[in-house]
């Protein structure tokens, strides 16, 4: 899942084939390949299947679901989680010139909020069904990316979601 760390660049077609094809063979084995999974399923649009793989990435030392953690807990793993929650859910992307987000929410949740910290700049984060806020909390206007679109970050942004 390469495909991650490259920025999601490729073809859907070949993200999704790459997903089902390694989605079946994946022993999760790895304390990492549950956020990775997460992470890839909610960038594909399938945001609730992603929240399962999110659950046990959150619960791999609170559930011992490995079977190891009285040797020490998973802090990468950790880290996979919050990468699951802000690129995953939040489907923050810092490649390229500018941050990008498109929040994609499992059906569990009603909101996602979150602070990226983005060079100079530290931007919040509110994601709901129906619209991202974003809110420049210090540093200098940035352009942003929402679903593809363009913007100028002064202080405050709200962008409307069609989900029709």
């Amino acid at each position: 899942l390469a495909y991650i760390l490259l920025g999601g660049e490729g073809r859907e077609s070949t993200l999704r084939n790459s997903f089902k094809y390694y989605e079946s063979i994946t022993t999760h084995d790895s304390s990492l390949s549950y956020a990775a999974f997460s992470i890839l399923a909610a960038q594909l649009g399938d945001p609730d299947k992603a929240y399962e793989y999110f659950a046990e990435t959150a619960a791999l030392d609170l559930d011992d679901s490995h079977k190891n953690t009285r040797d020490g807990i998973h802090v990468a793993n950790m880290g996979g989680a919050w990468l699951a929650t802000v690129w995953g859910f939040g489907g923050f992307r810092p490649a390229g010139p500018i941050p990008s987000f498109s929040p994609r929410l499992p059906s569990k949740w009603k909101t996602l909020s979150f602070r990226i910290h983005y060079r100079a700049s530290s931007i919040e984060v509110q994601a709901a069904r129906d619209k991202v806020r974003l809110n420049l909390r210090v540093g200098p206007p940035i352009d942003v990316e929402v679903y593809g679109s363009r913007y100028r970050l002064e202080s405050e942004l709200i962008v409307s979601v069609d989900r029709a």
